[in-house]
């Protein structure tokens, strides 16, 4: 990838975040390559087809990359080997939330000897921690002893699949669904061990907003810079990793 010209989406900044992720699985990063400008994520991939980029990112069941593999410039997916251990804690450090998968589903996709690839799950359920823990261990169960009521309405409800969780993710777990997943025997102490670190990360980045002065009066620029900043700090002075800056 070094040097190739790689599509960047314009007021995309997560999509363009994935890209540096798959980017440092090499050891590269954006500098490494050529910006080529595009307005949205159709975009990305029209420019490609129109010779203007050689790169964009995407998951493999999306119509773009479809599009793409149906015009004479084809489709190609770059793996991510998943015995390079190098690669994987690049690629880790920069982006927590991917996990490995052997695609199976997807445009150009060989179903018998499926590409190393990337994923991270979505959509996931998402809630403030002041949420019900009764209702939060109610809808988990419901997901998961249902699961076969629902396991063929899409592609992609496989993640939704107890065996397919992952108890050391980038994000804490609700207390409703930790207990959920106590009674069904997926939660050990490494889990618990991981989760007591998110919930002290976020305590640190809590107590550096609310120890951030004149934050109120900032204009929108400068208290992202501050913000920044002042995050990046605070997360190195507790010995944890920013992951971005």
């Amino acid at each position: 990838m070094k040097g190739k010209r790689v599509s960047w989406v314009q007021g995309a900044p997560a999509l363009n975040w994935n890209v540096a992720a798959q980017l440092s699985f090499a050891g590269l990063t954006w500098d490494d390559v050529e910006k080529v400008k595009v307005s949205g994520f159709a975009a990305s991939f029209d420019a490609i087809i129109n010779g203007q980029s050689d790169a964009a990112f995407s998951s493999t069941v999306s119509p773009s990359p479809k599009k793409l593999a149906a015009s004479p410039r084809g489709l190609r997916w770059v793996p991510v080997p998943h015995n390079d251990s190098e690669g994987w804690k690049r690629m880790s450090a920069a982006a927590p939330v991917y996990g490995k998968v052997k695609a199976k589903i997807g445009s150009e996709i060989d179903k018998q000897n499926p590409p190393h690839l990337s994923n991270y799950p979505y959509p996931i359920l998402v809630a403030n921690d002041s949420q019900d823990a009764g209702e939060v261990y109610a809808i988990v169960k419901a997901m998961v002893e249902h699961y076969d009521d629902y396991k063929n309405a899409a592609k992609g409800a496989l993640g939704w699949k107890l065996a397919n969780q992952n108890m050391q993710w980038a994000m804490p777990y609700h207390d409703g669904a930790v207990k959920y997943y106590k009674e069904a025997g997926t939660w050990n102490a490494a889990a618990q061990k991981h989760q007591d670190m998110l919930l002290g990360r976020q305590e640190v980045i809590k107590k550096a907003w609310d120890a951030m002065s004149g934050k109120d009066s900032m204009s929108k620029e400068d208290l992202k810079a501050a913000w920044g900043k002042a995050r990046v700090a605070a997360l190195k002075a507790a010995g944890l990793d920013p992951i971005f800056n």
